[in-house]
């Protein structure tokens, strides 16, 4: 999933039936979704935003994250952090395919300021991936 979409998902790259898609789990516009199975402990939770503005279905060893009062960007950039990335190292399990459980997602010690620093986080986050990308050493 992380090799395809990096931080979101824009447009879907493929496509169930109607009866499968019935069945299956969703995640609504905005939503998370994050890997628990990987090759290795360092993919496995790693998250992206629902960016389509649907409705979308999701199957294989993924936790939708639906319902939740923070700021999704700032959610985000926290479970990429390095902080973050050494929770899920910890609570990995396995060597050939590396699993973390949902329940061990949930007691990942998130900082969670107030929403509105949520976004002023978020902002500055952004503004230096903006700087990082448009950066060219030959300049």
């Amino acid at each position: 999933m992380y090799t395809t979409y990096d931080t979101s998902i824009q447009s879907p790259h493929s496509f169930i039936s109607q009866e499968v898609f019935g069945k299956a789990k969703k995640m609504g516009p905005d939503d998370l979704v994050l890997t628990l199975t990987g090759e290795n402990n360092v993919d496995i939770g790693r998250a992206v935003i629902n960016r389509t503005g649907e409705t979308i279905a999701f199957g294989g060893d993924l936790l939708a994250v639906t319902d939740t009062q923070m700021d999704r960007e700032y959610l985000l950039v926290a479970l990429h952090s390095p902080a973050l990335g050494k929770q899920r190292t910890q609570a990995a399990t396995g060597n050939i395919i590396v699993h973390l459980g949902a329940e061990k997602v949930g007691r990942f010690l998130i900082p969670i300021p107030p929403f509105a620093e949520q976004e002023r986080v978020f902002g500055k986050v952004a503004a230096a991936l903006s700087l990082l990308q448009t950066y060219s050493p030959e300049e």
